[in-house]
């Protein structure tokens, strides 16, 4: 149902932007190849990542979990290099979509410490031998309009979708419990034995932004852009801010080098069959990158 919800809202949205560009196509061909103002720009960075992970996961009989750290408690990774991608089409100087993807997915096992602890209807056992799993995928679509373009400098509005794929993964010695319906309070209906948590689920959420560029030469520029959603929307509430920053450097006219800073941060509640819980998870860090644009 989710994966079908997201999919034919991408696709009305990549539709409408496509009918939108062709439409107000009216600028002179003669602009494009100047400067930062190509048709195409496909940049392909590596993305030195520090993340940080927690998460709360409720169940639907009541249990309240307890906010586990992914890299302090479960031993996950804190650093990762990933691979970036970012797609540009520009219909003409002032409109154009904005495409990027990202996956980041890290395994962990540790000795587990943290007492009294509750995830879903699992309470997990000190001294247990803990494997873990978070993995993410990012996928972001965007239609930009410039107020500004001139060919030296850009300043425009960003308006998207932003999808989020999450699968979490937890196994151990653990009990089960449950919240007694009299009393309240959460009691063990099972003993400890091996148990596992296995969930994935997808977060579609509309964005806003602003993009600017400034080129200081012809063939150097500075680049930047912002995206973030806040409000209560369907089954989430809370905040997700996805920002990037860039220096580019054209060594030939379709090929080009920089650097730059990106950040991913969520920081979300949701009620909903698949999730009951919370997580904030961020990820951040510096980028090099070659481009090809044409």
């Amino acid at each position: 149902m989710q994966r079908t919800y997201c999919h034919r809202l991408t696709s009305t949205f990549l539709g409408s932007a496509l009918f939108l560009g062709s439409t107000l196509a009216l600028a002179d061909d003669g602009f494009f190849g100047t400067g930062f103002n190509k048709s195409f720009n496909i940049r392909l960075s590596g993305f030195m990542a520090t993340t940080s992970t927690e998460i709360r996961v409720d169940s639907a009989g009541g249990v309240i979990g307890e906010t586990l750290s992914f890299e302090d408690d479960l031993n996950l990774s804190d650093r990762e290099i990933l691979p970036l991608l970012d797609i540009t089409y520009r219909f003409n100087p002032r409109h154009m979509l904005d495409f990027s993807y990202v996956d980041l997915g890290r395994n962990g096992a540790t000795t587990f410490t943290k007492g009294g602890t509750t995830t879903d209807d699992i309470q997990w056992s000190v001294g247990t031998e803990m494997q873990s799993r978070f993995e993410s995928e990012v996928y972001r679509l965007a239609y930009g309009y410039s107020f500004i373009n001139d060919g030296k400098k850009e300043f425009g509005v960003l308006l998207g979708l932003h999808v989020t794929r999450f699968n979490v993964g937890l196994s151990g010695r653990g009990s089960l419990v449950a919240v007694d319906p009299d009393t309240g309070n959460e009691i063990v209906v099972e003993g400890e034995g091996e148990r596992s948590y296995d969930s994935g689920f997808t977060v579609p959420l509309p964005v806003v932004g602003l993009h600017g560029t400034y080129a200081f030469t012809p063939n150097f520029r500075v680049r930047g852009w912002g995206q973030f959603f806040s409000l209560k929307y369907d089954n989430y509430d809370g905040s997700m801010i996805n920002a990037s920053g860039m220096l580019e450097y054209d060594l030939f006219e379709n090929l080009g080098i920089g650097v730059g800073y990106a950040y991913y941060g969520y920081d979300l509640d949701a009620d909903r069959d698949d999730l009951k819980g919370g997580f904030s998870y961020d990820f951040s860090g510096p980028t090099a990158f070659f481009y090809a644009s044409f």
